[in-house]
């Protein structure tokens, strides 16, 4: 721990050098984690036969701004909207959706909120 200003000063300008890539490899670890999710929910529900739909699965992991990172993941099947939000039926019914993306969305952000901790946590304890 810091014991005077100037090193408590030099300490914080070491963190703000470093915050960047620590969330650069937070990003890339959600953009496996979130395939993986959604891969895995796939798998649970059963939704189709082929494994069309579960291999289509896949994320971009890119710098929006200069330090902001975004994760975007999508399933590029044709019918992949119908199966995550639902549709109507000839019969007039409607086929609840599966939320397989949203399932996974959820579960991603816990994991990188948890990173997040454990490496800005652990830079801040370094002396």
């Amino acid at each position: 721990m810091p014991k005077n200003f100037e090193q408590y000063y030099a300490k914080m300008r070491n963190i703000e050098d470093v915050v960047p890539s620590i969330f650069e490899k937070v990003a890339k670890k959600s953009g496996i984690k979130i395939v993986n999710e959604a891969k895995d929910k796939t798998d649970q529900e059963k939704l189709v036969d082929t494994g069309a739909y579960k291999r289509a699965w896949h994320a971009d992991i890119g710098e929006i701004k200069q330090k902001f990172w975004v994760v975007r993941c999508l399933n590029s099947m044709d019918y992949a909207s119908h199966l995550e939000f639902g549709h109507k039926l000839k019969n007039g019914k409607r086929w609840k959706g599966r939320f397989v993306g949203k399932y996974a969305l959820e579960k991603t952000l816990e994991f990188a909120h948890k990173e997040l901790e454990k490496e800005l946590g652990s830079l801040y304890k370094k002396d």
